[in-house]
């Protein structure tokens, strides 16, 4: 998945090609205080290699990074724990670890070390999710110009911890002393208040989170906090007072000898010294606690009782129900006693006895093990079974994907020639399935895409890295889908096609935060559009935002826009829908509930053969943009914003009023929806210029515009925007801005 952070640290935008490597090393490096700068693939440097006669020989290689920070200044490559473990074991191995089991790569140290700098190798492990996820949360209180707390706000937060000196976040957050999220965070960044960052994400677990008055508090609470939150144990201890038994008196172990009428006697483990006590005496004692049982050592019987237990199956068990009512006919009544013939009830009784005596249970010796029966031994010739293999890897699973009779023919081929008794193909087809698995056969005889369908999906990326990000306008995708709805024109009535629906929505609360309808084919302007409507509507951005790879987001206008607003831009790994399915849920529900209960809709369309021309959804359309627009924005208020999500038990306006009340309001991340904003997104043309003629004016999008201050530029070219939702304005750049 690849990234392109909006570094405020180095004022420009850090990509950054994996997520749990070298992005999670961007996050760190842009809010500690030891990294003053770092750059993403510097130019390539050489790798000096000793070979096995002494001599040196050296390759050319791109680092990640190139870091400088006050105690290292060099280059930094990132690499994921499983593949550096993976190529260690090669002959040729690049990267090594040293004996403190740091990663290491000598070739590139060599060439680092002639220059006076420094290579180090970054592995995932080393860098905690948890601890990224929640500076990613908490990046907007980094900002310079998030606006810093008062000594009253410090003074209210320590009050509220009272004098244990800590408390959970979400009582914290859910103070009632006029506390606001954004004053408690903005505490924890400047570290007038204190929390653990590896334990919990805070926005995802507030409950989880401790906040602790001081620093001295949090670094010493792994010593006191335990014995605080412990809940008292009971003071039951069962003791079994027979001979041989081992107990525990006042911390020291000892044996009982004898158990009398009146009296025990118990050897002391230090000195074997022997001590009589009476039965009183020692039921007080085993009363106060003083003397208590050992733990109980793990009965083998009732190991091997717990394993067959485990796999036995329902039918099994109705089986041994069945053998024990007929071995135990009086616990039952009439109806459901059973009489087995007299060899089968000597064979039932056999078994009970044998559990009783294996297992410690006859019960658990009724159970069947019929799975433990027969040969389990392979009876195909190994030889055969090579060429099986070999024929699998090299005709089954190739790309020419040829049929299985037809391989099965060619594996009797080879066996025949070696004199090999070939199996039927019924065990031939039984190989395929036990040597492969159906998603990785299917990518192998149709490619990756084919079987991407048989992919397991995964609920989510990992534990400690929530999917849908952890707040609201944390995690949004953009997308977007040609409605399945023939409009007309407003004025003539003439069928105008179908529209493309460009959508924005936040991925944590399911809101949609901004969309735009046009004719146009998707571009960059359709994501310049929806962003400029999410400023218009919330006065805010996400953080990141995730599209897939299509060339609209991938524009140099897009990017610096992204850029402009601070916003990371994330691209979903091509070929994967599944990596934006909360957008493209939405775009079925959207069809299912709104679009296709409308006049005109596109579903007969979908089977042009089976469809009569009196339903032809050309001849039925009668919607317009404009009363679509209306209409699609009711649908959103009143419909899919009011009702519950399955996904989150609330509905998302609901999830978004509570996530805001959680993670913070953040208005210092707000912005102004001004005229610089507005053509700050709006897009260009495709000449991307204009040229001004001698009467003041140019021409874009085969309309002419005028402005009396263009004298001073005819017959020059200048960038040129106009503005989709009024095309009575365009603007041009001159020296001093641009001009409307």
């Amino acid at each position: 998945v690849v990234t392109h952070y909006a570094s405020r640290k180095m004022g420009c935008v850090i990509k950054a090609e994996a997520r749990c490597t070298e992005l999670a090393v961007i996050y760190e490096w842009d809010h500690d205080r030891t990294t003053y700068e770092f750059y993403d693939q510097p130019p390539p440097i050489k790798k000096i290699h000793i070979r096995a006669d002494g001599r040196s020989s050296g390759t050319m290689y791109t680092p990640d990074f190139f870091r400088i920070a006050e105690d290292f200044i060099g280059w930094v490559e990132c690499k994921t724990e499983d593949w550096l473990r993976k190529q260690e074991s090669e002959p040729s191995a690049q990267f090594v670890r040293d004996k403190e089991g740091v990663w290491r790569c000598p070739a590139a140290e060599r060439y680092a070390k002639s220059l006076g700098l420094d290579f180090a190798v970054r592995s995932s492990a080393t860098s905690d999710p948890i601890v990224i996820q929640n500076i990613a949360d908490l990046s907007d209180y980094f900002r310079e110009d998030c606006p810093a707390p008062t000594q009253e706000d410090l003074r209210l937060a320590q009050e509220f911890m009272g004098e244990v000196g800590w408390c959970w976040l979400r009582d914290l957050l859910a103070n009632d002393v006029g506390l606001s999220a954004d004053r408690i965070y903005k505490l924890i960044v400047d570290e007038h208040l204190h929390v653990d960052l590896k334990v919990v994400c805070m926005m995802k677990e507030p409950h989880g989170t401790r906040v602790f008055r001081t620093k001295a508090l949090l670094d010493s609470s792994h010593l006191w906090l335990p014995s605080l939150l412990a809940a008292p144990e009971l003071a039951i201890h069962r003791l079994n007072p027979t001979p041989g038994a081992v107990l525990l008196w006042d911390g020291k172990a000892c044996e009982i000898l004898n158990l009398g009428q009146t009296s025990i006697f118990l050897r002391m483990g230090g000195d074997g010294a022997l001590q009589e006590l009476p039965l009183a005496e020692f039921e007080r004692l085993v009363g106060l606690g003083t003397i208590v049982g050992t733990a109980m050592a793990v009965n083998p019987q009732a190991r091997m009782a717990a394993e067959i237990l485990n796999r036995a199956t329902a039918e099994d068990m109705d089986s041994a129900m069945h053998r024990y009512k007929s071995l135990h006919p009086e616990l039952y009544l009439e109806h459901e006693r059973t009489q087995p013939k007299p060899r089968t009830m000597r064979k039932w009784k056999r078994l009970a006895r044998q559990g009783l005596t294996r297992y410690g249970n006859e019960f658990v010796g009724l159970i069947p093990v019929i799975q433990r029966r027969g040969n389990r031994k392979r009876r195909v010739d190994s030889r055969a079974l090579e060429i099986m293999h070999t024929v699998i890897k090299e005709e089954v699973m190739s790309a020419a994907a040829p049929g299985i009779f037809t391989c099965w023919s060619q594996f009797l081929s080879l066996c025949a020639k070696e004199g090999v008794v070939a199996p039927t193909l019924k065990t031939f087809r039984a190989e395929i399935k036990h040597v492969t698995n159906p998603e990785e056969l299917k990518k192998a005889r149709e490619g990756d895409k084919a079987g991407y369908d048989l992919e397991v999906p995964y609920l989510s990326l990992e534990r400690e890295t929530p999917r849908h990000g952890t707040r609201p306008f944390a995690l949004a995708h953009i997308d977007h889908t040609q409605l399945d709805l023939q409009c007309v024109n407003e004025t003539t009535g003439m069928e105008m096609g179908k529209p493309w629906l460009t959508v924005m929505i936040d991925a944590f609360t399911r809101m949609i935060l901004a969309w735009a309808v046009t004719f146009d084919d998707p571009s960059y302007r359709s994501c310049m559009l929806v962003i400029r409507d999410c400023v218009r509507r919330h006065q805010r951005v996400p953080q990141t935002i995730v599209s897939d790879q299509g060339s609209d987001f991938k524009s140099i206008y897009y990017d610096q826009l992204l850029a402009f607003l601070g916003v990371n831009k994330r691209l979903r790994p091509a070929g994967k829908p599944r990596s934006g399915n909360v957008v493209e849920r939405f775009f079925g529900v959207k069809n299912s509930e709104f679009t296709h209960v409308l006049h005109g809709n596109n579903k007969a369309l979908q089977s042009p053969r089976r469809m009569s021309p009196t339903h032809d959804p050309r001849d039925l359309s009668v919607w317009n943009l404009r009363a679509f627009r209306e209409a699609f924005e009711g649908y959103l208020t009143a419909v899919y914003h009011a009702t519950e999500h399955p996904a989150l038990g609330v509905s998302p306006l609901k999830a978004g009023e509570i996530g805001m009340l959680q993670a913070g309001a953040r208005s210092h991340t707000l912005f102004s929806y001004n005229r610089d904003f507005v053509i700050a997104t709006m897009p260009s043309t495709a000449a991307a210029t204009a040229k001004i003629r001698p009467n003041c004016s140019f021409k874009t999008n085969s309309i002419e515009y005028f402005a009396p201050t263009l004298v001073d530029y005819v017959g020059k070219k200048l960038d040129v925007k106009y503005d989709p939702f009024d095309i009575s304005r365009a603007y041009v750049m001159g020296k001093s801005g641009w001009i409307e």
